[in-house]
């Protein structure tokens, strides 16, 4: 699985996802530089023996990437919900789970706050039901604020 390159909120690098294994079932971030400099952001396969990225969306500030992971503890085995939330950080590249097992089920790219503390995704229950989460990256918690509703961008101002 290939992504698309995604230009950085400065212009000065992209991100894409690459597989780093022959079957395609690891993932992992590289940025590239103006210059060409290629270097790799994650490390997820140390961590998940399948891991496959979806849907990333930097924040503004461009310290960050919220993606969506395909994500396997053991590599024979498929949880019952197996996406999870993840966000990296550019200059550290420490990854920071998100997920609550089961919570996190949607494949559509988080939407940031303008100030890149925080981040909106839409999960869903089941089939019919979804709720907005908003995930605080600064205080390292989520929370619930709507069901049943479509989350369509980041309100600016009133």
């Amino acid at each position: 699985f290939f992504s698309q390159p995604i230009w950085s909120p400065n212009g000065d690098q992209v991100v894409i996802a690459l597989p780093i294994d022959e079957m395609g079932l690891h993932n992992e971030f590289f940025t590239v530089d103006n210059d060409g400099q290629m270097t790799q952001l994650t490390h997820l396969a140390e961590t998940y023996p399948v891991s496959i990225i979806r849907s990333p969306a930097w924040a503004p500030d461009g310290k960050h990437i919220a993606f969506w992971l395909d994500a396997r503890l053991q590599e024979d085995k498929l949880p019952e919900y197996p996406r999870r939330l993840l966000v990296v950080n550019t200059e550290t590249h420490q990854a920071i789970d998100y997920c609550i097992p089961g919570f996190f089920v949607s494949s559509d790219p988080a939407v940031w706050s303008p100030d890149s503390q925080q981040i909106a995704i839409e999960s869903y229950l089941d089939e019919s039901n979804s709720r907005i989460v908003i995930v605080d990256i600064v205080q390292n918690r989520a929370f619930e604020i709507a069901r049943n509703y479509r989350l369509i961008g980041w309100m600016i101002e009133p």
